[in-house]
């Protein structure tokens, strides 16, 4: 077997293991092939012509404190069933973190697919520091009117506005790659609504609305107001810390982990808001 970085001869194999592992179809592997990936940026495990583990690398920051470090964001972190067990997929992160050391990267961070996963990814130095503080808002006295979310030519200002409205927070700062890309995630139904004091983006969810950021300047009353013309009254928020004292019942959960490269530990708590998932 053979740790390296991918090359174009790969492609549909990381495709046929993506689907493997994940039951994505192709449209939606595409969206991230068009909008986040490079080859110079994807890990892979090959036995003979076969991938059988990979991982890919985003290039993001993390903003603390006020100064932002780059980062990389290990996303889709994947191998083959029969290939499991064997110790792969740590050779593969290890593989991520040297390369991450030789570009100069102060952070790995991830967000692990299950809980169990968090004291797997704990054996390979990650540990807790993305969170969000989440809650259930149940409102009322909406009535279902047509919102219109952001096109695709809005993203930019989109991803503008959730930068400004997040200034000051320990936050992880995205790439308009990202953003673009999870805003054709979130697919016909899910929503990127913004203005002038506020940004939130909405999907559905089973028994309601999981609406994936609430951010706003001043009270809440705006972005608020946009929910409750969904038609729906249970919401599942996530809003970073900075934010939660104004809203009610928030429980502070860990969603996701970091890695010190060539940065120092971090002891608060960051806010990723996205994760692609």
């Amino acid at each position: 077997m053979e740790i390296r970085l991918s090359s174009p001869k790969y492609k549909k194999k990381m495709y046929s293991l993506w689907q493997e592992c994940f039951g994505d179809d192709n449209e939606t592997i595409d969206m991230f092939f068009k909008n986040s990936f490079s080859y110079e940026n994807a890990v892979i495990c090959t036995e003979g012509q076969e991938v059988v583990s990979q991982l890919f690398l985003l290039p993001e920051k993390l903003s603390i404190a006020g100064r932002e470090y780059p980062s990389y964001y290990i996303y889709a972190a994947a191998t083959a069933k029969k290939y499991r067990k064997r110790g792969i997929m740590g050779s593969v992160l290890e593989f991520a973190a040297s390369l991450a050391a030789d570009r100069k990267a102060d952070y790995l961070f991830l967000v692990p697919a299950s809980e169990h996963l968090f004291d797997y990814y704990e054996k390979f130095g990650f540990y807790k520091a993305v969170c969000a503080e989440k809650t259930v808002l149940k409102l009322t006295g909406g009535a279902p009117l047509d919102i219109k979310g952001a096109e695709p030519s809005d993203i930019k200002k989109a991803a503008l506005k959730r930068e400004e409205l997040l200034k000051g927070v320990n936050r992880v700062v995205w790439r308009e790659n990202e953003i673009e890309l999870f805003s054709e995630f979130l697919g016909d139904d899910g929503k990127i609504v913004f203005g002038d004091d506020f940004y939130v983006s909405y999907s559905p969810a089973e028994s309601g609305v999981f609406v994936t950021e609430l951010l706003c300047d001043g009270t809440y009353e705006n972005v608020l107001d946009v929910l409750k013309k969904t038609g729906e009254n249970t919401f599942f928020v996530s809003v970073p810390e900075e934010k939660a004292a104004e809203l009610k019942n928030c429980k502070r959960t860990a969603v996701g982990m970091i890695k010190n490269i060539n940065g120092e530990r971090i002891n608060d708590s960051v806010y990723i808001g996205i994760t692609l998932n």
